[in-house]
């Protein structure tokens, strides 16, 4: 079997094509190339949101096998509030790319698009661990309170 270098590989090529650098031109070149790649971001940051959401579901069910369960209000009334809280949050921070971008093209700096395909990756990495560290926690505390059972 014959690896294929990481470059080639589907996924490696899409998030390619999708983070290209591009120069662009005015204000609404620069806010487009965001905005059409703000659903992936938001489909990506909601997935890992799901996972997380599951991840914290299992670990509050699972937390009733050890001496001191955790508190849950019930009803949950308030989680669909924070969910929306923070895809509103992670909205207004992903806006804050495009707007980055601009100010820095005003100072003079980013002619050459350089900034919005790495700011795009590391903003996205960003919000997906973010998403992510609450479920991870979730897991480690009810691991970590098994074992001092």
């Amino acid at each position: 079997m014959r690896l294929r270098p990481a470059e080639s590989h589907p996924l490696a090529l899409a998030l390619a094509s999708v983070t290209h650098n591009v120069p662009v031109t005015g204000v609404s070149g620069v806010i487009g190339w965001w905005e059409r790649r703000r659903p992936l971001y938001n489909a990506a940051v909601g997935i890992v949101g799901l996972v997380t959401m599951a991840l914290l579901g299992v670990a509050f069910a699972a937390s009733r096998l050890t001496a001191r369960p955790w508190a849950v209000p019930d009803p949950a009334i308030g989680v669909p509030f924070l969910v929306v809280f923070y895809g509103i949050a992670a909205n207004v921070c992903y806006t804050g790319g495009w707007f980055t971008q601009l100010a820095l093209r005003a100072a003079g700096g980013d002619r050459d698009g350089s900034f919005a395909p790495w700011a795009f990756r590391a903003g996205l990495i960003f919000s997906v661990a973010l998403t992510l560290l609450p479920g991870l926690f979730g897991i480690i505390a009810l691991l970590v309170s098994l074992c001092w059972r």
